[in-house]
C-alpha cells in the first residue's frame, strides 16, 4: 500500500464503479460547501470522497472549526457537519478561533486529525499553532490530543500535515520549513527537527515565501508540494531519500497554478501566465486517489468577482475547489495539466 501511505484507503466509489468515463469542469461549485473552500484535502474512504479545509469565513479571528464535506462522485457534496466546532469549545483553550488547512490522514488504523488555530481574545490569547485529534470513523467525534498546549509547545506554527511511511513512522511538517518525527499516540515530537525547504528565493516564483506542504511517496521516492503566492498562487515540489529530507527542489517549477497580473506587478515580477485562464491563482494543495485510480492533485482556486455578494467572496475575491490528474513519468518527474477550465472527459478502468 506504499502507493496510498499519505492519502487513505484506495476504495472506489460505488457511484463510479459502473461508470466508463468521469466528467468535471472546474472549478467545482457546491451549495454544501457555503462560502467556498481554501486549503482543501481530500481523502478516500469507505467508497467515498471526503473533504475538509479552511472554511468560509476566511477573515483572521474568525469563530469557524473544524468541517466535513462528503461525495460519491468527486462533484456533488454534502455536510457531514462539524469536528470541531469553536462555538461549543471552552473560552481559555488555545484553539478557539481562526481555524486553517486542517487534513485528516489514516494511521494505525484510526483517523488523525491535523488543525493550525489560535485564540485571538485578550483574556486567553494564544499565538496560532498545530494542534491533532483522533477519531474512529472518519466522521468522528473527534478528541483533541493537544487541549493544553499545541503539538510546538505554544510556539507559532500554521499549515501542518503529517505523513505516515511503510514503516508506521509518522512526521509532522510545518510552515513548508520544518519537519519531525510524530509519536501520534502521545501527540509529541520526537526526535531531530530538520529544516525543509528555503523559504524566500527574490526575483523567483518564490519571492514572497512558501506555504501548504503535502508529502507522498511514489516508488521509494518522497515528494513534498508546496505552495508560493508571490505572483497569484502556484504549485511546486522537491524530492528527497527520506521523509527527513535532503529536500531537492524540481528545476522545472512551478507545475500547476495560475498568476495574478496584479500581483506580479506588485512584486516587480514579470507575468508569464495564460490571460485566458479564469483563475489568478491555485494553490496549498493536497493529491488523493481519483475516480480513475491515478494520482490527482486538489487545491482552492482565486476567481476575481464581477460583483461580489456575501457569502462566495472575500476582498472582491471568491474561493473554490478545484482538482486534476497528475502524473509521475519513468525518471521520477510531476506533471500536472492544469488548473484547467474546460470540460474534461477522463476514462474509467474497466
Amino acid at each position: 500500500m506504499e502507493a496510498f501511505a499519505a492519502t487513505g484507503a484506495n476504495t472506489e466509489s460505488p457511484a463510479l464503479q459502473t461508470q466508463k468515463q468521469f466528467v468535471y469542469q472546474n472549478p467545482i461549485v457546491s451549495a454544501a460547501i457555503d462560502g467556498g473552500i481554501r486549503d482543501p484535502h481530500i481523502i478516500n474512504c469507505d467508497g467515498k470522497y471526503y473533504l475538509t479545509g479552511t472554511c468560509y469565513p476566511f477573515t483572521r479571528g474568525a469563530r469557524t472549526g473544524v468541517k466535513l464535506w462528503s461525495s460519491d462522485d468527486l462533484k456533488n457534496w454534502k455536510s457531514e457537519g462539524w469536528l470541531i466546532d469553536s462555538s461549543k469549545l471552552p473560552e481559555e483553550v488555545w484553539y478557539r478561533d481562526t481555524f486553517w488547512a486542517n487534513e485528516i490522514h489514516i494511521a494505525k488504523g484510526r483517523f488523525w486529525l491535523s488543525f493550525n488555530a489560535a485564540n485571538m481574545s485578550e483574556k486567553h490569547k494564544a499565538q496560532h499553532s498545530c494542534g491533532l485529534a483522533v477519531a474512529e470513523k472518519i466522521t468522528g467525534p473527534y478528541t483533541v490530543l493537544t487541549t493544553h498546549k499545541s503539538l510546538l509547545g505554544g510556539a507559532w506554527g500554521n499549515d501542518m500535515t503529517l505523513f505516515t511511511d511503510d514503516d508506521g513512522k509518522t512526521y509532522a511538517y510545518w510552515k513548508s520549513h520544518y519537519v519531525q518525527e510524530l509519536d501520534l499516540e502521545k501527540a509529541k515530537l520526537v526526535g531531530p527537527r530538520k529544516s525543509t525547504l528555503v523559504g524566500k528565493v527574490p526575483g523567483t516564483w518564490e519571492h514572497i515565501g512558501i506555504e501548504g506542504s503535502f508529502v507522498i511517496k511514489r516508488a521509494g521516492v518522497y515528494y513534498m508540494f508546496y505552495s508560493s503566492w508571490s505572483r497569484g498562487y502556484e504549485v511546486g515540489y522537491a524530492t528527497a531519500p527520506h521523509p527527513l529530507g535532503p529536500w531537492t527542489k524540481y528545476k522545472g517549477n512551478p507545475i500547476y497554478g495560475a498568476q495574478n497580473p496584479e500581483s506580479c506587478q506588485k512584486n516587480g515580477l514579470p507575468y508569464t501566465g495564460n490571460p485566458d485562464s479564469p483563475f489568478l491563482g491555485a494553490g496549498h494543495c493536497t493529491i488523493f486517489t481519483g475516480p480513475d485510480g491515478r494520482d490527482w492533485i486538489t487545491a482552492h482556486c482565486t476567481l476575481k468577482a464581477a460583483k461580489p455578494d456575501e457569502q462566495r467572496y472575500q476582498q472582491n475575491y471568491r474561493f473554490e475547489l478545484v482538482y486534476d490528474p497528475i502524473w509521475i513519468d519513468k525518471a521520477g518527474v510531476v506533471h500536472a495539466d492544469g488548473p484547467t477550465w474546460t470540460r474534461r472527459t477522463i476514462p474509467l478502468p474497466k
